[in-house]
């Protein structure tokens, strides 16, 4: 009876360990983003062509602090996805959510596709 419940106790340590460092990674990339936008419609950019066309130097600045607080790619990846999905319109993100399928993100596919229902129920 102990060993059962001691390899329950090391199963579910285990499952939060692994859980709780990806949640840490999701929240830790939500905040990122979330600075990164408050700069962006600070220099005016409120939406995702804006930021398309936004100087050159002022790109070097947003990619530079995504870099310097990212740990590793897939955070950059994570990160530069969430400033697109804040700042896309329901034609951009349809647009989006195409790429998204052909590169089989699904997790983020359903993300964007619950933002266009959302946006066109509002309207």
């Amino acid at each position: 009876m102990n060993i059962r419940r001691y390899i329950k106790y090391l199963n579910d340590s285990f499952l939060r360990r692994v859980f709780s460092k990806k949640y840490k990674r999701c929240v830790r990339s939500k905040l990122i983003s979330k600075e990164i936008l408050k700069l962006i419609k600070d220099k005016g950019i409120n939406d995702w062509n804006s930021y398309n066309n936004m100087k050159d130097i002022d790109q070097d600045i947003v990619n530079s602090i995504i870099f310097t607080k990212s740990e590793d790619i897939d955070q950059i990846m994570e990160i530069k996805f969430l400033i697109r999905y804040m700042l896309s319109d329901k034609r951009e993100l349809m647009v989006y959510l195409k790429t998204l399928e052909l590169n089989e993100e699904y997790e983020k596919c359903q993300m964007v596709f619950d933002k266009i229902i959302n946006k066109h129920g509002d309207n």
